[in-house]
């Protein structure tokens, strides 16, 4: 399985991939075809927000990881407090983003509490966003 850590958990934001002719390399269908669903899957996530905060799972730093295996995806995330009585919303709502994407008809969501979310998991976008810096 594809596996990919939070592009936001570093304070970056989803970048799109360079050109693969200017990095010297040709790139089969299938590996673009690979990147292009990645891509996807984070903006389809982008698209679930905290309904408390306002912010997307991605900025935010909740989504720790995103495992690709059409027909299959599987997300391993977190919340910003346990006892958060949402999580149900926003797992429903990743899950239906993320089977809008071509050829994935099933999607786990795993709810993890280590590593503990904190502040600093957020991208740079998000913290500005709230006041944070």
């Amino acid at each position: 399985m594809k596996s990919h850590s939070d592009p936001a958990s570093a304070g970056t934001q989803v970048k799109s991939h360079s050109d693969p002719a200017s990095a010297g390399t040709q790139m089969t269908e299938a590996q673009l075809s690979t990147q292009t669903l990645e891509l996807l899957a984070w903006e389809a996530l982008q698209q679930v927000y905290d309904p408390e905060l306002g912010l997307d799972v991605v900025n935010l730093g909740l989504i720790y990881q995103l495992r690709l295996e059409p027909p299959q995806a599987f997300v391993q995330m977190t919340l910003t407090t346990p006892g958060c009585p949402l999580h149900g919303s926003m797992q429903g709502a990743i899950e239906r983003a993320l089977m809008q994407l071509p050829g994935i008809t099933e999607v786990r969501v795993e709810l993890v509490w280590d590593p503990p979310w904190s502040p600093a998991r957020m991208s740079s976008e998000a913290r500005r966003k709230l006041g944070w810096g």
